[in-house]
This record gives C-alpha cells, sequence and structure tokens, in this order.
C-alpha cells in the first residue's frame, strides 16, 4: 500500500511541477484560463493586474514560444525572461497579433502578462 502511496505522489508531484507555477494579482470579469504542460490561455472581459507562470524547458534544442493576443480594448504587456533574468521578449502595447519568440536551450523561463482594464484573450504555447 505504501509503494502505490509513494508512487502516486511521485506522479502528482511530477506533473505539477511540468505544469509550471502560475500566480499573479488581478482583477477580473468574466475570465477564463486554461493551463498544461506545454500552454497556457486565457480571455475575459476585463483583466487589470498581472498573471505569471514560471515553466522549466528541457533538452538542449532550441525551444519557441507561440504567442496570439487578442485586444479588444486597454492594455496588455508581455515579458519572457530566461532563468537568469534576461529578457526574451517584452512590449507594453501589444496589438492583436500572432508572434514567435525564441529560446535556447533547457532552463527556467517566466512568462508574464501585466493588463491595464484589457478586454481580450491570450494564449502562449511552447515547443
Amino acid at each position: 500500500m505504501k509503494k502505490h502511496l509513494s508512487t502516486f505522489l511521485a506522479a502528482l508531484l511530477l506533473a505539477a511541477l511540468l505544469a509550471g507555477c502560475t500566480t499573479g494579482g488581478f482583477k477580473a470579469m468574466n475570465y477564463s484560463e486554461n493551463s498544461g504542460a506545454d500552454y497556457w490561455t486565457a480571455s475575459y472581459e476585463l483583466f487589470d493586474g498581472y498573471k505569471q507562470r514560471e515553466l522549466t524547458l528541457s533538452g538542449d534544442s532550441a525551444h519557441s514560444f507561440e504567442v496570439e493576443i487578442q485586444s479588444n480594448a486597454g492594455k496588455l504587456a508581455l515579458s519572457i525572461k530566461d532563468s537568469n533574468g534576461a529578457s526574451l521578449y517584452n512590449s507594453s502595447e501589444l496589438p492583436t497579433s500572432s508572434f514567435k519568440v525564441e529560446a535556447f536551450g533547457a532552463g527556467k523561463y517566466t512568462i508574464r502578462f501585466k493588463a491595464e482594464n484589457h478586454n481580450g484573450s491570450y494564449s502562449v504555447k511552447w515547443v
């Protein structure tokens, strides 16, 4: 029984580590968020404040973040940093757009959205 419990707890911990950690201080209206091991999406009528996610990418090959933004009103900023705090991407006012951000090698990355009375959605996928 203890072996099964240990295996279950190890699998649960691994899933939590792969999914990353989402933090933030924000107010929102009709906010819907989904996330998994390789994506993070949200749509809302109002988002004011910030949401941040830390994740770890493995392997020696290059990775990329595929970003999609829908901006109907307000301001939405995005920053993506590596484990050393070096900025891979930083924009203070994103229009409706789709783009890629390249990341090189394994490591911890931080994705942060900051909004000022923003109406719209965002989606980030990493490969």
